[in-house]
């Protein structure tokens, strides 16, 4: 027998009004800890194998940078793992705030890969979603989430600009579709006419989980046989 409690009614309407609330795909994505949770290295085949990307504080407040101080072309990356829900995905968004001072060109667009070619003449930065699986340095691109080139607005290394990735319901399609897979965001650098500056803070990656399925509607209450139904009172 199974009867409708007062108690289980509280909880349906409970679970029917609960608000979808976007959770942070990315671990310290502020730098506030430094670089923890975050991996970065160099491609080892430019000029300077040693230089990779460093948290600096000019303002008094961490940041991501590739501190400019290249001795000779040079291509790093710094990226973190996350997980996407595995009931899938209802809305995403991606913000971050972005800071670059160049004297080259710059055409993070003409190229997808962070290995060096002295004489290219590529210099950029990139935010991409790769596949784990795949090379850190040139596997291929599934999402491409900023590549600033010439003219583009950039902020200062005092005051990074706000960018948030325009195209919202293609990343929450994006990654509705991967649904319970591990991602990769990387951060890559670019610099073959050399050296240049460029920064990143507050990276939010916000994922809000489609719900899960309801429960099953309880059946319909059942009295409870009294005495008298039995001849018994």
């Amino acid at each position: 027998m199974r009867q409708l409690t007062f108690l289980s009614v509280c909880c349906l309407l409970l679970v029917g009004h609960i608000k979808a609330v976007a959770a942070p795909a990315l671990t310290n994505g502020d730098f506030s800890a430094g670089l923890t949770s975050w991996t970065t290295q160099n491609s080892g085949d430019g000029d300077d194998t040693g230089v990779v990307w460093i948290v600096d504080n000019p303002g008094g407040s961490n940041q991501l940078t590739n501190n400019g101080v290249s001795s000779g072309p040079a291509s790093r990356v710094v990226y973190q793992d996350f997980v996407v829900p595995a009931s899938g995905v209802s809305t995403a968004s991606f913000s971050f705030d972005y800071f670059a001072n160049n004297g080259g060109a710059l055409n993070s667009n003409s190229f997808t890969t962070f290995v060096n070619n002295p004489f290219g003449g590529n210099n950029g930065t990139r935010i991409d979603i790769i596949s784990p699986a795949d090379n850190v340095f040139s596997g291929p691109v599934l999402l491409n989430l900023f590549a600033p080139v010439d003219g583009a607005p950039v902020g200062t290394e005092l005051a990074p600009l706000p960018n948030t990735f325009s195209d919202a319901a293609a990343l929450a399609s994006f990654l509705n579709a991967r649904a319970g897979q591990t991602l990769r965001l990387r951060i890559g650098n670019r610099e073959e006419d050399f050296p240049w500056s460029t920064g990143f803070d507050n990276l939010n990656l916000d994922i809000v989980a489609l719900a899960p399925p309801p429960p099953p509607a309880p059946g319909p209450a059942t009295a409870i046989p009294t005495l008298p139904a039995y001849g018994l009172a």
